[in-house]
C-alpha cells in the first residue's frame, strides 16, 4: 500500500493523465536550428499541444533534459505561419523525439491559435 501519490499519476492504473490535448499534425515540419544559428534537419511533426510536440525520423545527437531551438512551420487557412522558440527533450526512442516547450508565452498563444484553428 502506498502513503503518497507518485507526481502525475492521475489516473487508478497508475497512467500518467496528460496536461494538454495533443493534436495530430499533417504536413507541419520542425526544423532544429543549429547553435550556429542556420537552419539545421527538418523533421515531420507527429502532434502538437500546448505544452510541447512530438516528431518523427529523429536520429542525431540530442537526448533527454538538453536545451534545442528550433522553427515551426505549418499551414492554416490564411496562409502559411511560421515561429521559432526553445524546447526541452522529454526523450528520444525509437526515431521519435518528444519535447517540451520551456516557458514562453508568445510561443504558448501561438500554439493555443495554431490548434484552435486547425
Amino acid at each position: 500500500m502506498a502513503w503518497f501519490k507518485k507526481s502525475g499519476d492521475d489516473k487508478k492504473d497508475g497512467a500518467k493523465q496528460r496536461q494538454h490535448d495533443r493534436v495530430q499534425c499533417d504536413g507541419e515540419v520542425l526544423t532544429l536550428i543549429t547553435e550556429s544559428g542556420s537552419d539545421g534537419l527538418s523533421f515531420e511533426l507527429l502532434d502538437v499541444s500546448l505544452g510541447g510536440f512530438a516528431i518523427t525520423g529523429y536520429e542525431g545527437p540530442l537526448h533527454g533534459n538538453q536545451y534545442f531551438e528550433f522553427r515551426f512551420n505549418g499551414e492554416l487557412g490564411s496562409g502559411e505561419v511560421t515561429i521559432e522558440g526553445f524546447a526541452n527533450v522529454v526523450r528520444v526512442k525509437n526515431g521519435m523525439l518528444a519535447a517540451k516547450f520551456t516557458p514562453q508565452p508568445k510561443i504558448k498563444a501561438f500554439f493555443r491559435n495554431y490548434i484552435d484553428l486547425k
